[in-house]
């Protein structure tokens, strides 16, 4: 009840009051100072509720926090959806970067990007997923193996986050006709580790990155005169900073337990997917923003699709494994309730009494 009653309270401040007094700091300290009273709030609701509904209070109150920065430092992608009714607002709170149409006829167009995804990728998506639960139903002492169960719950992660995002906002694009980022792009057709991150996953969360962490880090720096340093710093912050909101989304959840186990480990992930973005782009050359100013043996160093995409999930899968085992011990259960049927009990095994020899029978009746 308490964190219900706070949350609204967040919402309160962040749509309405903030708003109002974010034109008119005169620096960057008085935003944050503004913005201080929602972000503790925010952080500390999770931790007052049941550890159960940690998870849930955790990946609500997060996005909420990030707009609440946006709009402290005038950073909002679409103004406009401020200024209009408390329907728009919210959806400005809780969908990925949202725009409203310019006329009509954009509005018909979004509408109709909706149904093509609603009839076409949403499937696509799903039949992964079917795929994935009836091998479980079928094979479910995979679940005794422990790299077999991690690669299964890997797998069903990365399939699982795009196709319910595409089914939400197919629906929202269809009912409302406004713009709604895509937050996800196939990630499992990823190349190389550089491009699952900055193209294929959660590109919400690399939108609002490149606003508040990367691009005020760079500009720091002396910006484009900055070069290479300037990137790998800029991208070194987002990962770190990445790697501490899913420590604190795990710790909500897990409490005591994951201080004992898995503390670190997510952290420890996002660390090594930095070491192999920035080694990309130190071999590659991709931090150049122009082609044109790569050099002739860097354009040189492409990696075939097949192999890229290969090495890349080989990569996210080794460098997750252990990862990967807290983020199923905190799914297992909530699915299991949910699709019981993809996720059958494993028959408990019997204990097998060792054999006990004659001679030592009738020894023991003398």
């Amino acid at each position: 009840m308490l964190e219900g009653a706070l949350f609204v309270g967040s919402i309160v401040y962040v749509l309405w009051v903030l708003p109002r007094y974010s034109t008119k700091f005169g620096a960057t300290s008085d935003a944050t100072l503004a913005l201080l009273p929602a972000v503790v709030v925010l952080l500390l609701i999770p931790f007052l509720c049941e550890a159960e509904k940690g998870f849930q209070w955790a990946v609500t109150v997060l996005p909420v926090m990030f707009r609440a920065m946006d709009i402290a430092f005038c950073r909002v992608p679409d103004p406009t959806m401020l200024s209009s009714g408390v329907l728009n607002k919210l959806l400005f709170l809780f969908l990925p970067d949202t725009s409203l149409p310019i006329n009509a006829e954009e509005k018909s167009k979004n509408r109709r990007h909706g149904i093509v995804t609603l009839l076409f990728d949403v499937p696509v998506n799903f039949s992964f997923i079917i795929g994935l639960l009836t091998i479980h139903h079928f094979f479910p002492t995979l679940e005794e193996t422990t790299w077999m169960s991690r690669i299964w719950w890997s797998t069903f992660v990365v399939c699982m986050v795009p196709a319910m995002y595409s089914l939400l906002l197919a629906i929202m694009r269809i009912t409302t006709g406004y713009r709604i980022q895509t937050p996800f792009n196939y990630p499992l057709c990823s190349r190389t580790p550089k491009e699952f991150w900055t193209r294929k996953w959660n590109l919400v969360f690399r939108s609002f990155a490149h606003r508040h962490i990367f691009t005020p880090v760079r500009r720091q720096l002396g910006g484009k005169q900055a070069g290479l340093g300037g990137v790998l710093c800029g991208i070194a912050l987002t990962f770190f900073l990445n790697g501490l909101m899913h420590e604190y989304v795990m710790l909500v959840q897990l409490r005591r337990s994951f201080i004992d186990q898995g503390l670190g480990d997510f952290f420890v992930f996002l660390i090594l997917q930095f070491c192999a973005v920035a080694m990309e782009i130190v071999i590659l050359g991709d931090h150049a923003t122009d082609s044109a100013a790569a050099s002739p043996l860097q354009k040189k160093r492409k990696v075939p699709p097949i192999l890229g995409t290969a090495l890349t999930l080989l990569w996210l899968f080794l460098s997750s494994y252990r990862a990967i085992g807290v983020l199923s011990a905190v799914l297992k259960k909530p699915y299991s309730e949910a699709i019981p049927w993809a996720f059958p009990a494993l028959p408990e095994k019997l204990t097998v009494l060792p054999s006990v020899p004659a001679e030592a029978i009738e020894v023991t009746q003398l």
